[in-house]
């Protein structure tokens, strides 16, 4: 990929990571200009939003991100920071493993991607999706003139999303035979294709309400899911790292925050694909916050999945060799236009 590629791809995409961090979100200033600007991206083939209506879609995506920004870190304070009280939350607030390791839904929210649907209804949704566990904390709201309330919140795995029959507590991309960042892709598009047609962005009408077998089941495996991520984050992230990446990591994620360029030419392979150059050159909301959300750990070598925390959907694939060095990396958008074979 060439430099000026990558800088033009994330220009024109950067708008979701630049309102992950920018302070009017908590001071509620809407810009339409900005609202046009994420439809252009996320929604082009969608009819235009009324001009009455800008505001509405504004202070909508503000909550969920602004949600989504605080539940990375902090769920109860999230929760507490939603107008109309966290009932709707008691599900997860309540649920045994947010008692017992609260990092775990924090874990979950901090990789996820916010989909919005039925926009200018009464009753708009929000899907945080979780493209590397295969699951959605959906929230369904209830707009007013001055504010949007939590109504309802489910979990859904993206077996149930996708009508599979059969039960598979696996997430789609990691089954047999695959296990690919361009696994990862596909399955991201097949949820983001899933919620696009059955909760439209410009709907205003009410919006369907998702089928599930055994809802219950379903938050169980995606809780299952998360903690087992999040303890094998934590065993190749921790002082104790068995994998034996921690240190190379470090100093790779050091290089690129710093756009030390002899360290990366140093780092990474000569034979990678994405070059040092366009790494370095990364925007520096990418750059300096990647936060590893992933780990694959294999025989023959660990790779680390990183994100920045501004926004989930530009994401790092960095695998480690059995030695500790950096055999290759990767750099992938989850809202890629490419078609994927």
């Amino acid at each position: 990929m060439k430099t000026g590629i990558a800088r033009q791809i994330v220009s024109m995409c950067l708008i979701v990571a630049a309102w992950m961090g920018t302070p009017c979100l908590a001071q509620q200033e809407f810009n339409p200009k900005s609202v046009k600007e994420w439809m252009k991206n996320n929604v082009p083939t969608s009819p235009k939003i009324e001009v009455g209506d800008e505001e509405r879609v504004a202070r909508l995506l503000a909550r969920a991100i602004q949600f989504r920004e605080r539940a990375g870190t902090d769920l109860q304070k999230a929760v507490d920071g939603l107008a109309g009280g966290g009932g709707p939350f008691a599900i997860i607030t309540e649920a045994k493993i947010n008692r017992e390791v609260p990092e775990v839904w924090p874990y979950f929210f901090a990789g996820t991607i916010v989909h919005v649907g039925h926009s200018v209804s009464s009753e708009p949704v929000t899907a945080f999706y979780n493209p590397y566990l295969d699951a959605a904390c959906m929230i369904y709201w209830k707009a007013s003139a001055s504010d949007v309330v939590p109504e309802k919140v489910l979990v859904v795995t993206g077996n149930s999303m996708r009508g599979e029959k059969k039960s598979d507590a696996v997430p789609w991309w990691l089954r047999e035979g695959r296990g690919t960042p361009v696994d990862l892709l596909k399955q991201y598009q097949q949820f983001k294709d899933y919620f696009a047609a059955t909760f439209p962005f410009h709907s205003g009408d009410m919006p369907a309400r998702v089928n599930i077998d055994d809802p219950v089941m379903d938050q169980r495996v995606l809780e299952l899911n998360a903690l087992k991520a999040f303890l094998e984050l934590v065993a190749v992230t921790s002082p104790k790292d068995m994998a034996g990446v921690r240190k190379p990591l470090r100093i790779f994620r050091d290089a690129l925050a710093t756009q030390e360029m002899e360290a990366l030419d140093t780092l990474i392979p000569k034979d990678n694909v994405v070059k040092a150059r366009t790494l370095a050159d990364l925007p520096v909301e990418i750059r300096q916050r990647l936060t590893p959300v992933f780990v694959q750990v294999r025989t023959e070598q660990t790779i680390v999945f990183l994100n920045s925390d501004a926004s989930a959907r530009f994401f790092l694939a960095a695998a480690f060799a059995s030695n500790g060095k950096l055999s290759s990396v990767a750099f992938l958008d989850f809202e890629t236009k490419s078609k994927l074979k």
